[in-house]
């Protein structure tokens, strides 16, 4: 069996904070991609293609980018890719 003790108040239950003094995490659209998931490859820069050397009469040769395949652009790594921050 418990006691009571009669000179300390009953304890209440804590309460959740009110909404003002919770902090709300505003969603902002990501600058990098401007909100689409999808951004410029880093590799070549959006070109597609990267420079691969020179043939024997001085011209240039350029292969697929092998970080973007070709697509030019690669999923945005500052959002994931969700388009927001």
């Amino acid at each position: 069996m418990r006691l009571l003790n009669v000179h300390q108040p009953p304890k209440t239950e804590h309460k959740a904070p009110s909404r003002r003094k919770r902090a709300e995490h505003v969603l902002r659209r990501c600058h990098r991609c401007r909100g689409t998931g999808n951004a410029p490859c880093q590799i070549c820069g959006g070109a597609g293609e990267v420079f691969r050397g020179r043939d024997l009469f001085g011209k240039a040769q350029h292969n697929r980018c092998a970080g973007c395949f070709g697509t030019k652009s690669t999923r945005c790594s500052t959002c994931a890719g969700i388009g927001w921050t």
